[in-house]
C-alpha cells in the first residue's frame, strides 16, 4: 500500500505543478481548483495505466476484474460482489 500511495503522491505533485501556474486565473475558487486538478490527475493516471496495460492487450476494466479474482483466489467471486 505504501508503494501505491507514494506513486500517487509523486504523480499528483508532478501533474499539479505543470498546470497550477498556467491555470491560476481560470479558477472561480479553491473548490473549483481542487475539482479541476483531481479530474486532470485522474485522466493522467488512467492514461498512464492504460499505456502500461497495452502490451498485454488488457483494458483497465479487464485488469480490475483480474485483480479482484486474484484477491479471492482460490475461492470464487459472485457477480454481485
Amino acid at each position: 500500500m505504501t508503494f501505491k500511495r507514494n506513486l500517487f503522491k509523486r504523480i499528483l505533485v508532478i501533474h499539479l505543478s505543470r498546470f497550477y501556474k498556467t491555470m491560476e486565473n481560470q479558477f472561480r475558487n479553491e473548490y473549483h481548483r481542487l475539482i479541476i486538478n483531481l479530474h486532470k490527475t485522474d485522466g493522467y493516471i488512467f492514461n498512464h495505466f492504460q499505456q502500461k496495460m497495452a502490451p498485454f492487450d488488457l483494458s483497465v476494466q479487464q485488469y480490475k476484474a483480474l485483480r479482484l479474482l486474484s484477491d479471492v483466489f482460490p475461492n470464487s467471486l459472485s457477480a454481485g460482489s
